[in-house]
Order: C-alpha cells, then structure tokens, then sequence
C-alpha cells in the first residue's frame, strides 16, 4: 500500500470555491532529492517543489497563463507548456530561468481551421508531439511535431473528427513510432475514446475505453508507454491504465488521502518507470474541501539482486541495485542462506534510486551453494531482487615456513603453520636441500588451519647452509611458504670431538 504524506502548502492564495487549477511537470530527480515544476491557471508563476526537502522555490513569471501540464525533456533541462486555446508553445530552460516562444502551429489541413493546443510530450531532447484540434466548433484532430532547435512545426494529411478535445499531455510508445492522447470525444459523462496516430503512416485509430462514467482523465507518463484514467467521481479508489506498447487495458486499485476526489490534472510521474502507483500529488482545491495540501504517495521500492563476487573459500561479497526508492531513501540489504528460505539478513545501508550497495559475508563451508536476494526497504513497503545462487570454491592454502629449531652439527627441526586450508585438509611438509632448488621432501601430515607441523631431518652434514620451505597440498593444488636457511653448528661445537665413524 501507499503512504501518502502530507506535503507542504501551495505557496498561493486560494480563492474560496475557485477554480483554480495546479499543473505540474513531471518529477525529477537531482541527486538524492526529487523536484516537480508547478504553475497555475490563473497563477502567471512558475515554482519549484523539492519533495524531500520539502520546500517551494519561486522562479519566475509565465509568460500566459498556462492551462496545461508541463512537459518535461527527456534530459530534465527543460519544460513546454501552452495556454488556453493557444497555438503557441512556451520552452523553459531551467538552467537559464528563461522562456522562449515557439512559432504559432499552422492552420488544420486541409480544411484550414486555426489550432488549438490541447497537450503535448517530448519524443526526444529536440522534438515535442502536440495534440491539435481546431477552433472553428468543427473539433477536428491532429498530431503535430515541433522541432525546438528550428523553430518549425509538421503535420501530416490526415486528421479525423470528434465531439470534444481534452489531452493535457501525450504518450509515445517505447518504439517512438506512434503517439497516443486523449481524451478524444466526450459522451454520457465519461470520455469515449483514446486516440492513437501511427507517424509512419499517418493514420489514426481510436480505442473505446472499457468504463462509462466515473473515471477522470489524469495524464500521459510524459515518456511512454502509459495513459491513465483515475476514478474521481464515485469511491476514489480505482484506476485505469492504457499501457501504449501492448494496447491492452490495466486497472488497479489506490487508495486516496481523506477518501477525496483528485483534481483531473493533479497526477505527476515518478521518474524510471513506477507505474503501478502513478498518483504522486493532489491538491483539493474546492471550498468544502482542504484545499491548502498536497500529498506524495511513496511506494514500495524495486530492486535487483546482482551477482556475487571476491568468492572464496568461506565467503563472498553479495551485491545489488536500487532500481526505484518510490520516492524515499530505502533500507537495502540482503537475506541468504543454503536454501531459496534464506534464514539471515545483513546489516542494512541507506540508498536511493540508482545506487548499488553490497555486503561481504564470511564463515561460508567450502565448495557449498548458497542462496541470496537484495531488498530495499521504505515507509510503503518492502521490495525484492530475484534469488541469485554462488558457489564457494575450494582455495589453494596458505602457509608459513617458520624457523627451525632443535639445531645441531647433524639435524634440525623444520616448522611450518597452515594459515588457511583453503576450505579442505591439507598435506602438509617440507621441502629442504642445499640451495633453493632443494632436492628433498619430507613426509606430509594432514593439518587444518591454524595448525602447526615440524619435521626433523638428519643427517646434515656440519658447518652447511640449507634451504627450506613449507608447503600445503589440497585438491585446488599447492601452497609454498617463503624460503628460509639455516647454517648447521661446526663439528667441534657440541663440546666433544667427533669420533671417526661420526666423521
């Protein structure tokens, strides 16, 4: 479920009972924090709201009133909007602060009659679809393309015919190959039909909605795929969804604030693709109603589990990726086990949309399949990456080469500890002889890490330099200590002579 959380006030005066109208831009995301662009019908002002501050910014004056939502560039620099029954465009540039004029749309052809802009949406950085009708009381329709860098309008043929032109905004597919708006005709209190304009072919089709009455029209996700259709009249409770890449209808259940109707043109997008709750703000703005709020619906986050890696013996580094806070910093971590039941779950770090995270984990046995998942917790709920599965492995040792003990003229005792088995008992031993090429093997003793082994070896002749070094066998292969040497004592140095038969 949602949580909606109260957000701070429209900074404007509400006249009593008005009619005043709130569109906004999509939301965007800068940084860590999420930013909508807001204006208003009869509010010649632009602001700015910071949802995780927040805060309202005023940034400056519109150049008409505008009566549509803002559009919003794919790459979040700049926003379009138009006024009531306008042929005109109005860009902002959000880094300059500054509106510019687009060229007035053409007349309709080829019947001539002068266009009214009803909604529109960016395709690409440079390149803004345009729902037109007419004004001549015709109500004939049209897709148009606007080019921002040239300052030129197109249209093609064909256009077709209906009983009344809303849109407020248009979707594309993810293909960019057909725009779709609406509402395009209006019957029996609800709206009739969808309208889809193929580019290729420039050619319309309509889709007839599957509901009558009851159910508003609240926007386009400005980048595709979806149309929206809220149920505002009735228990507030539903909505209708037009996803533009299957053209099949969705419907789903939300839940709204105080059980209010939401104001036609109240609902935002939440940037990369939430789309199971699209409601993102409402404003009240009627007498009888709290008209002094606006709510953020935060949403369960989505994650994907990554792949494990730095696999060893005993442990690994799980990982992940925030795909969508829902509009909250989350909580993400992992749950892992033997089995898809997992049974533990790591410390949690704080991350927001886009971030990875990782943990390593350690006090694994080797050579074993573990289970692991990511998930990311908010004040909505909690989302979960897919189940991923590593194996450990089986490490070759590691192994010291100590010094010898017990010296003498004729022997010595060579000490070795095995650090790490690598996840299996090892053999362990010595390899030993006059130079660093060695030439001698001692028997091996099977050893755990940790553990310590020596091995006496003898006879060696007095007053000589030899070389030695421990090694570790596994089934993953061999180990070596560092080399060492050692000089055996004199032959006089005991404290007796040596014998002959000791010579």
């Amino acid at each position: 479920m949602p949580v909606w959380v109260n957000e701070a006030s429209w900074p404007e005066a509400w006249p009593e009972d008005s009619d005043i109208g709130i569109y906004f831009s999509p939301i965007a995301k800068s940084g860590s924090e999420y930013i909508v662009y807001a204006t208003g019908y009869g509010i010649l002002k632009l602001y700015k709201y910071n949802l995780t501050t927040q805060t309202w910014t005023y940034l400056n004056t519109t150049p008409v009133q505008l009566y549509r939502l803002l559009s919003m560039s794919p790459d979040g620099t700049k926003l379009a909007g138009t006024g009531i029954n306008s042929k005109y465009l109005y860009i902002y540039d959000i880094a300059g602060n500054s509106w510019t004029t687009s060229a007035a749309a053409p007349n309709l052809t080829p019947t001539g009659e002068a266009p009214r802009i009803c909604g529109m949406s960016w395709a690409d950085n440079d390149t803004i679809w345009c729902h037109i009708n007419d004004m001549s009381g015709n109500l004939r329709h049209k897709a148009y393309k606007y080019v921002v860098s040239t300052d030129t309008w197109s249209q093609g043929v064909n256009q077709f015919s209906g009983t009344y032109a809303s849109g407020e905004q248009l979707s594309l597919n993810t293909a960019k190959t057909a725009v779709f708006f609406g509402p395009a005709g209006w019957g029996g209190g609800g709206f009739d039909t969808l309208a889809k304009y193929t580019i290729a072919t420039d050619t319309y089709t309509e889709f007839t909605f599957p509901f009558t009455n009851g159910y508003n029209f609240v926007r386009c996700d400005p980048h595709g795929p979806f149309v929206l259709f809220i149920d505002g009249l009735t228990s507030y409770d539903g909505y209708k969804k037009f996803n533009c890449d299957t053209e099949i209808w969705e419907s789903g259940t939300v839940i709204f604030p105080d059980d209010k109707p939401i104001r036609n043109h109240s609902a935002v997008f939440l940037p990369a693709g939430l789309y199971d709750l699209v409601l993102i703000i409402a404003y009240h703005h009627k007498a009888a109603e709290p008209h002094d709020r606006s709510y953020f619906a935060i949403v369960a986050p989505t994650t994907t589990t990554d792949p494990a890696t730095l696999i060893t013996h005993n442990g690994g580094t799980l990982n992940g990726t925030l795909v969508n806070d829902g509009g909250q910093a989350c909580n993400c971590g992992f749950e892992w086990g033997e089995t898809p039941a997992y049974g533990n779950t790591t410390p949690t770090q704080s991350k927001t949309t886009g971030q990875t995270f990782a943990q390593a984990i350690s006090g694994l046995d080797p050579s074993k399949t573990y289970h692991f998942r990511a998930f990311a917790i908010n004040s909505a709920g909690t989302g979960y990456g897919a189940d991923r599965t590593f194996t450990t492995t089986i490490d070759i040792p590691a192994v010291t080469t100590n010094p010898v003990t017990a010296l003498s003229a004729m022997a010595a005792t060579e000490n070795g500890l095995l650090d790490d088995d690598g996840g299996e008992i090892c053999s362990c031993g010595f390899q030993w002889g006059r130079s660093v090429a060695y030439g001698g093997t001692t028997p091996t003793q099977s050893k755990n890490t940790g553990q310590t082994f020596s091995e006496i070896i003898a006879p060696l002749d007095p007053d000589t330099e030899y070389h030695f070094r421990a090694f570790a066998i596994n089934s993953a292969g061999t180990g070596y200590g560092a080399d060492r040497s050692f000089r055996t004592y004199p032959a006089m140095s005991q404290g007796y002579a040596l014998s002959r038969s000791e010579l």
